[in-house]
C-alpha cells in the first residue's frame, strides 16, 4: 500500500538566514569543504556544503574539517547565495558567531566577497598544490594563487608534501587583478620590514640559528636564514658534505662584515662547541638577571664557556675571512669553461646527471636573480671582484671594474681588467664579449694613443666580424669627437682638436666602406647620421646620394625609409624634405604597406594632425587586402581617440563602413 503524501509532509525549503539541523555526510579535502544532507520531506533531500573557512570562527592550525565527523548532526546557518558560488548546494556555516546570530549573513557575504589590497597580510587554507605552486582558500568565495617562486625563500623539493590540502598558511598579497589574487608565502615577504631588520641585526658572531640550503657551489654553501630571511655563506672548509638545496640545517654565525653580510659554519663540531645563545634576543633591563638564572639552572645542560675563536681552533678550522670570495676568484674564473665542458661530456653519457645539472643551473639562476634584486650596484673594486666569482661572464661587472680603475686614473689596471674579461668570458657568450671589446675600444680612443687604439682594432678584426669591428671603431672615435665638441671654444687649439677628431672618424668610415666594398647600408647610414649630428645635414644628404649608387638596389627602399626617419626625428632634419622623400617612396613602391605605416607614424609623432589625417584617408583608399586595411583603420581610430573629437571618430567609422560595403 502506497502512502499518500499530504502538503503537511513537505517542509519549506530553507531560506538564507534560517537555522537548521544537518547531518554531516562526508568531508572532502579535494574541495576543502564538508558535504551535508538535510531533510526536505518526502519529495526531496536537499544537500549543503560547509566551506573549510566556515567550520569555526578561529583558524585551525591543522585538519580544519576534522571537527565535523561523518554522521554527526550539527546546527548550521543558511548563508546568502552569491553569483560567485560554483555549485548549487546550499551554502552553510557552523561558525559560532553565525549560529548564535551575533554576525548577520549579509555581513558574512560582504566579508566573503571582499578583496584584499596589495601588501595585506592574509590567512587561509591550502586548497591544492602542484609542480607550479599552490592555491590558498581565503574565504568561501575567494581563492588566491601562489606561484612556485613565491612558495618559500629556499628551494621546495616536494611541493605537495610541504603544502598538503588543509594546511594553514599566512601570506602577503603581491598582486590583485579583478578577482585574481596572487600571494607570496616567503618568510621574507610575510615578515614586516622592521621585524626582518631586527632579526638580522640580532645575529652576531656566535649566534646559532636555523636555515635552509639555497645553493651549493664550489665556493661553499649558501643558506637562507629562517629567522631573518637573509642569505649567508658557509665556506667549504666549515660546511657539511652531501647537502642539497632544500635541506634544513643548523648554522653558527662566524662573521658579519660592515655591510651586514654573514658568514656561517655548519660543521657539528663547531655547533657543539659554540656557547648557547637565546634566539632573537630582545633588549631588556632584566637581561643580566635572566643570564644569572640560566647559569644556575640545574636542569640546563652544562656547556663550558668558549669563545668563537677558541671553537674554531678546537675544530681545526682557520679564522673566518669575510673577503674569502676574492681568494677563490682567480681559480673559479679560470676553471669555468673547463668545468662546464667536463659536465657537458658527463651529461651526454648519463641522463640522470643531465637532469641534475639542469636543476643546479635553475637554482643558480634563481639565486642570481635574488642577489641582483636585493644587492646594490658594486661601489668598490672588492665588491665587483666578489660578484665576479659568481658571475664571470657578466660584461656589466667587468666594465664596472674598468670604470672604477679609471675613476682613480689607473689606466693600466683598467686595461688589465678588460684583457682579463676577454680571457674569462666564455666564447659562447658572444654578446658579453663584444660589450667588453666596445668598452676597451672607447677606453683607448679616450685615454690611449693612436697606436694602442689601432692595436686593439687589429685584434677585434681578427676575433670578430670585420664590419662590426669597423663600426665599433667609428663609434669609439665619434664618442671622442662628441666629447671634444662639448668642450670646444673659440680657441684655436680646441677647434683644431675637434677638426682632427672628426677627420679621424671620416678616415674610419672610409676604411669601413672599403672593408665592406661599399655594399653595407649600415656603414653608409652611420656616416649620414654623424653628418647630421655635426650640423652638416647638407653633406649628409650628399653622402646618402652617393650611398644609393653603391649599395644593392634591393636596399634602396630601406635606405630611403631610414633617411626619412632621420629627417623627421633629428633636431637638424627637415620635415618637408622628409615628406618629399617618403612621397617618392610611396610612388615607387605603391604596394608596400609598411611604407604607409612608417610615413603615418612619423607624421603622428613629428608632424601635424592635419597631415596625418590626410595620410590615413589616402592609405585606406589605396589597393590593399582586408587584413591590412583593418590594421590601418584601427590605427586611425586610435589616433582620433587621442587627438580628435567625436566628429573625427565618426568620420573614421564612416570610412570603414564604406570600405566594407565596397567589397
Amino acid at each position: 500500500m502506497v502512502k499518500t503524501q499530504t502538503p503537511n509532509d513537505v517542509r519549506p525549503e530553507p531560506t538564507p538566514g534560517s537555522l537548521i539541523v544537518v547531518r554531516v555526510d562526508s568531508a572532502s579535502l579535494a574541495d576543502l569543504e564538508v558535504h551535508c544532507k538535510l531533510g526536505g520531506g518526502l519529495e526531496r533531500r536537499l544537500k549543503g556544503a560547509i566551506d573549510a573557512t566556515q567550520v569555526q570562527d578561529a583558524w585551525a592550525d591543522s585538519a580544519p574539517l576534522d571537527r565535523l565527523a561523518a554522521g554527526r548532526f550539527v546546527k548550521a546557518r543558511v548563508l546568502l547565495p552569491s553569483p560567485l558560488a560554483r555549485n548549487k548546494h546550499l551554502a552553510l556555516s557552523t561558525r559560532e558567531s553565525l549560529v548564535n546570530a551575533s554576525t548577520s549573513v549579509e555581513a558574512e557575504l560582504a566579508q566573503a566577497e571582499a578583496l584584499p589590497a596589495v601588501n595585506d597580510l592574509v590567512t587561509g587554507y591550502v586548497h591544492e598544490a602542484n609542480t607550479k605552486g599552490c592555491f590558498v582558500r581565503l574565504s568561501r568565495l575567494l581563492t588566491a594563487r601562489v606561484e612556485l617562486r613565491n612558495l618559500a625563500d629556499g628551494f621546495v623539493a616536494d611541493v605537495k608534501g610541504e603544502f598538503p590540502p588543509g594546511k594553514l598558511v599566512a601570506g602577503r598579497v603581491i598582486k590583485v587583478e579583478g578577482r585574481k589574487v596572487d600571494l607570496s608565502l616567503k618568510r621574507s615577504a610575510v615578515m614586516g620590514e622592521s621585524e626582518r631588520r631586527y632579526a638580522a641585526e640580532a645575529l652576531k658572531p656566535g649566534s646559532v640559528c636555523d636555515g635552509v640550503v639555497k645553493n651549493v657551489t664550489a665556493l661553499g654553501v649558501f643558506v637562507r636564514l629562517t629567522s631573518a630571511g637573509v642569505d649567508a655563506l658557509s665556506r667549504t672548509d666549515v660546511a657539511v658534505e652531501g647537502l642539497k638545496p632544500g635541506d634544513e640545517v643548523k648554522c653558527l654565525v662566524t662573521a658579519v662584515d660592515a655591510k651586514g653580510r654573514l658568514q656561517i659554519a655548519l660543521k657539528p663540531a663547531l655547533l657543539a662547541a659554540a656557547p648557547p645563545t637565546a634566539p632573537s634576543p630582545a633588549p631588556s633591563s632584566r637581561g643580566a638577571a635572566n643570564q644569572d638564572d640560566d647559569a644556575n639552572d640545574d636542569d640546563a645542560t652544562a656547556v663550558p664557556a668558549m669563545s668563537l675563536e677558541e671553537a674554531l681552533v678546537a675544530a681545526n678550522v682557520r679564522a673566518p675571512d669575510v673577503d674569502a670570495y676574492a681568494t677563490a676568484r682567480a681559480a673559479a674564473a679560470s676553471n669555468t669553461d673547463d668545468a662546464a665542458q667536463a659536465r657537458a661530456h658527463k651529461n651526454k653519457l648519463n641522463p640522470q646527471r643531465r637532469e641534475a645539472q639542469r636543476e643546479r643551473d635553475f637554482l643558480e639562476a634563481r639565486a642570481l636573480e635574488d642577489r641582483l634584486a636585493a644587492d646594490e650596484a658594486p661601489a668598490t673594486v672588492a665588491d665587483v671582484e666578489r660578484r665576479l666569482v659568481a658571475e664571470p661572464n657578466s660584461s656589466a661587472l667587468h666594465i664596472r671594474l674598468m670604470a672604477l680603475h679609471l675613476a682613480v686614473t689607473e689606466l693600466d689596471a683598467a686595461r688589465a681588467a678588460a684583457e682579463r674579461a676577454l680571457r674569462v668570458i666564455s666564447f659562447r657568450a658572444e654578446d658579453e664579449k663584444r660589450n667588453v671589446w666596445r668598452a676597451l675600444a672607447q677606453l683607448e680612443a679616450d685615454f690611449g694613443t693612436e697606436t694602442t687604439l689601432r692595436a686593439v682594432f687589429a685584434r677585434m678584426v681578427q676575433e670578430n666580424d670585420a664590419k662590426w669591428a669597423h663600426l665599433v671603431l667609428v663609434d669609439a672615435l665619434a664618442g671622442k669627437a662628441a666629447a671634444a665638441a662639448s668642450t670646444a671654444t673659440a680657441a684655436s687649439t680646441a677647434t683644431a682638436a675637434l677638426t682632427a677628431a672628426r677627420q679621424a672618424v671620416d678616415d674610419a668610415l672610409r676604411g669601413a666602406r672599403k672593408a665592406t666594398k661599399g655594399r653595407s647600408l649600415k656603414v653608409w647610414m652611420r656616416g649620414v647620421e654623424l653628418r647630421f649630428d655635426w650640423d652638416e645635414a647638407a653633406r649628409g644628404r650628399a653622402l646618402f646620394k652617393e650611398a644609393l649608387q653603391s649599395v644593392p638596389a634591393h636596399k634602396h627602399f630601406k635606405a630611403m625609409l631610414r633617411l626619412g626617419r632621420l629627417e623627421y626625428a633629428h633636431v637638424r632634419g627637415d620635415v618637408e624634405k622628409g615628406r618629399t622623400l617618403l612621397e617618392g617612396v610611396l610612388a615607387n613602391y605603391p604596394k608596400r604597406t609598411d611604407a604607409w605605416h612608417v610615413y603615418i607614424d612619423l607624421e603622428v609623432k613629428h608632424g601635424t594632425p592635419e597631415h596625418a589625417r590626410a595620410l590615413f584617408a589616402r592609405a585606406v583608399n589605396a589597393k590593399m587586402s582586408v587584413k591590412r586595411a583593418k590594421a590601418l583603420f584601427k590605427k586611425w581610430l586610435e589616433f582620433e581617440t587621442a587627438h580628435g573629437g567625436p566628429d573625427e571618430r565618426e568620420h573614421v567609422k564612416a570610412f570603414a563602413r564604406a570600405f566594407v560595403e565596397a567589397l
